[in-house]
């Protein structure tokens, strides 16, 4: 496949050399949650931001599990978003997700995927599952669980907003973690290798 930056990659056995953060911007922030089913376009990559506010209203802003919750779902850039009923039919999917989210692990130095720091992020993928699906469905679906106080009077909520200011988004929360350099610098964009 070819990424946004002109990388040629083979998802199936991506290896960290071929992961870029700018792939991870710009095609997340087009990927829509929910599989579309929403009332509104809501992005993978405002979900990723989502996680990352919930998870510093118990962590410190650097943290691993911050750092970890603003990349949880970087693997979908390489290999889509597939809802979660769906997944669990496709043992080859899941494979490939486990092999790509290894690359990505490696690449920005988190944790292996199996890290325990990881479950901690996946609790606070679900809270932001239920806050996302009250604001984007009607009635709010049946597996929409209760929110704890803490988080509800924290003032963290999902920006509901299309692909272009979900990437915009996507891109201040990354730069004020490291991962991107700042505005003043043009070249974030990971080009592909010259032969």
């Amino acid at each position: 496949m070819v990424t946004a930056t002109g990388r040629r990659v083979a998802p199936w056995a991506l290896t960290a050399d071929m992961v870029c953060i700018e792939d991870i911007v710009r095609a997340t922030s087009k990927l829509c949650r929910f599989a579309g089913h929403g009332q509104r376009f809501y992005s993978v990559a405002a979900h990723q931001v989502l996680v990352c506010q919930l998870a510093c209203v118990d962590h410190l802003e650097g943290s691993v599990v911050a750092r970890c919750a603003l990349l949880h779902d970087a693997v979908e850039a390489y290999v889509v978003d597939v809802p979660s009923p769906l997944k669990h039919h496709l043992p080859d999917y899941q494979r490939i997700e486990a092999r790509a989210a290894q690359a990505i692990c490696e690449a920005f130095n988190l944790p292996h995927p199996d890290a325990q720091v990881w479950d901690e992020v996946k609790y606070y993928d679900i809270l932001a599952g239920y806050m996302e699906a009250r604001l984007l469905f009607s009635p709010v679906p049946e597996w929409v669980g209760d929110i704890p106080a803490r988080f509800l009077t924290s003032g963290v909520a999902p920006s509901i907003c299309a692909p272009g200011p979900a990437e915009w988004l996507y891109r201040q929360e990354l730069r004020s973690r490291g991962y991107l350099p700042p505005l003043e610098y043009v070249e974030d964009v990971c080009l592909p290798p010259q032969d």
